[in-house]
């Protein structure tokens, strides 16, 4: 069979590149950080022999940034990191680089980034902007990423009314899709935790455990201990302590192997837990564990 040899300096096709750019963008959305990593490393090399294209360049920048932002919530990266690319692409956007679909970006980006540094009224004026240009968006996807995202800041704020019609929308559209999995799951998430505030705990619980079928359908370990630490969280509020230990225990081991953010808190919710049920000897080895973490 003759080998076919191709031209190192030959030029990416612009579509193929875009395409490789989507790809990156979806495995981020879904937290596939090695995937996300691997690919991001291979659009970097085309990048070089990339035909001149403005747009092109811009929606990897911003990639780039939405990247970091994933890191920093899956890996305890700190935000303070992401400061300069966050000014890199806030000047591309004053300078009015950014249009249609890349100012949609840049503005749901920037929330998520004013998110993860607790400026919440900055966050959600973001995604309001953001919101006003969900008509340049298409992928009806890409349209319940988005509500699923406000959805999660207006339950960090408490504002449960409003975090149950955003992360019902959402799951309203993933659900019709069985590939996206995941993004089902996270919505139940959200609305199970707003249940939570409400103190429905059992059907908060209810939530949960089918919540957990799905995440171990999706065989991705910081879903399933994230299933578990908040089904111990309700077990705990039914004062079911036996059952809330064994679930935290099984979310702290998974944790604990990924090196997950949440780690302190699911050592935090056991050692609550093994004090209510009066160990406090072995509620304070989990207290000083996890202070030792965060």
């Amino acid at each position: 069979m003759h080998r076919i040899l191709l031209d190192e300096n030959r030029k990416i096709p612009y579509d193929l590149v875009t395409q490789k750019l989507n790809d990156w963008y979806t495995l981020i959305k879904n937290d596939q950080v090695e995937q996300a990593e691997h690919i991001r490393k291979e659009v970097e090399k085309e990048l070089v022999n990339l035909e001149e294209n403005q747009d092109a360049l811009l929606y990897y920048q911003l990639l780039e940034f939405r990247h970091e932002i994933m890191l920093s919530y899956m890996e305890s990266k700190r935000i303070d990191d992401l400061n300069s690319a966050y000014e890199t692409i806030k000047e591309m956007e004053e300078q009015g680089q950014l249009t249609g679909m890349l100012e949609y970006y840049f503005f749901f980006f920037t929330g998520m980034y004013e998110f993860r540094r607790k400026e919440l009224t900055t966050a959600i004026s973001a995604y309001r902007i953001a919101e006003t240009k969900l008509s340049e968006v298409e992928d009806e996807i890409e349209k319940a990423e988005f509500f699923f995202k406000v959805s999660y800041v207006y339950y960090y704020m408490k504002q449960t009314y409003f975090s149950m019609n955003y992360a019902s929308r959402a799951l309203k559209i993933f659900q019709k899709f069985d590939e996206y999995a995941v993004q089902t799951l996270r919505c139940q998430f959200i609305v199970a935790g707003n249940l939570i505030d409400s103190l429905e705990f059992e059907r908060a619980l209810q939530q949960f455990l089918n919540a957990l079928e799905i995440a171990e359908y999706t065989k991705i370990p910081h879903l399933i201990g994230m299933s578990h630490m908040n089904i111990g969280i309700c077990y705990e509020e039914l004062k079911d302590y036996n059952n809330a230990s064994i679930h935290l225990g099984l979310s702290i081991d998974i944790f604990e192997k990924s090196k997950h953010s949440f780690l302190t808190k699911a050592l935090f919710a056991m050692a609550h837990v093994y004090a209510k049920k009066h160990n406090f000897d072995i509620a304070y080895n989990y207290f000083i564990k996890g202070r030792s973490e965060a």
